[in-house]
């Protein structure tokens, strides 16, 4: 019948040919042969394994008939390719950032975003660029007030760069591409990560309090619930990948492009203004080691099943929720 024409429903099910899980599982994997995983390749497989499969490993998408004019992820690519050649020539020049020079380098940002717009090659074209020009403008002059505020004196370090551990959780080769870290005259580093708009909430990145509660001495299933509240690990992922290279992150932020926001995840020196204390951070970078062992472990059983389809872009491929079956 149908039923033995069709193959396994891994919405269901893992994937129980051991031959077919290490060939998915080498799809997942560096030249080394260790699992290699992102911050967003892991907050998409906490979401639903299954679309994990589909969009980070088979690299399949939702059918595309419109073109968007005005495209929100060029606009914020726009913004991070004028961010990473303006603060790669500061890095490069030997300088640090200066509050006093704040309006020579406005004018370099805008030459900059300039620049970029009539050369882009992305689905936007060049003269819709050129019309967000105002937008453009302040949020450049936004983002010079917070770094004004944040890291005046500070000497970049690192512009979009890359990075990689296989020394924080056994068998995982974790990677990310950090926007941008700075270094203050006492030592201490800056991380910031821009977002175009949305930011996660407080609440989803210190997950049950912003203060320390104990993980280390909580039991495990205790502990698998804490970390099952934590909503964004991307920060605490990039502090604990940095900071086991033995340097020492004072402050850690995002922001965001278009609010004209910093949200400060956890700082030695900002206090009150941030989303956590810095002891609490160091207790969700636990949960999160904790969740990437989790995630590996799935994977490495073939273990694609469903998750939550509230909000997921591709219920259209999967139809787990809406397929006669």
């Amino acid at each position: 019948g149908l039923a033995d024409r069709v193959g396994p429903d891994l919405t269901r099910s893992p994937i129980q040919s051991e031959e077919l899980r290490a060939e998915v599982l080498a799809l997942q994997s560096a030249a080394s042969g260790v699992l290699r995983l992102s911050a967003t390749q892991i907050d998409a497989h906490r979401a639903c394994p299954f679309s994990y499969l589909l969009s980070h490993v088979l690299g399949l998408r939702e059918l595309e008939l419109t073109v968007d004019p005005d495209s929100a992820r060029d606009l914020g690519s726009l913004y991070h390719r004028v961010l990473e050649r303006f603060f790669g020539a500061l890095r490069d020049s030997g300088e640090r950032f200066s509050a006093a020079r704040v309006d020579e380098y406005r004018t370099e940002l805008l030459r900059l975003a300039g620049e970029e717009a009539d050369r882009w090659t992305g689905m936007t074209p060049g003269f819709v660029l050129q019309a967000n020009a105002e937008l453009v403008r302040r949020v450049l002059d936004r983002l010079l007030e917070l770094d004004c505020e944040l890291i005046d004196g500070h000497a970049p370090v690192s512009v979009e760069g890359w990075r990689e551990r296989t020394d924080v959780v056994p068998g995982v080769m974790l990677v990310g591409r950090v926007d941008r870290i700075t270094r203050a005259p006492d030592g201490g580093l800056t991380l910031v990560d821009y977002k175009k708009r949305r930011v996660a909430s407080a609440k989803s990145q210190y997950g049950s309090s912003a203060e320390p509660t104990g993980v280390a001495r909580l039991p495990p299933d205790e502990r698998e619930a804490e970390a099952d509240l934590v909503g964004s690990i991307q920060i605490p992922l990039y502090v604990r990948m940095i900071e086991a290279s033995g340097a020492r992150v004072a402050t850690a932020a995002y922001y965001s492009l278009e609010d004209g926001k910093a949200i400060v995840v956890a700082s030695d020196s900002f206090g009150a203004k941030t989303v956590m204390t810095r002891e609490r951070l160091l207790e969700i970078e636990l949960l999160v080691e904790d969740i990437v062992a989790r995630v590996a472990k799935q994977i490495r059983e073939g273990d694609y099943r469903c998750g939550e389809c509230e909000g997921c872009e591709f219920r259209g491929v999967c139809r787990s929720r809406f397929v006669v079956r």
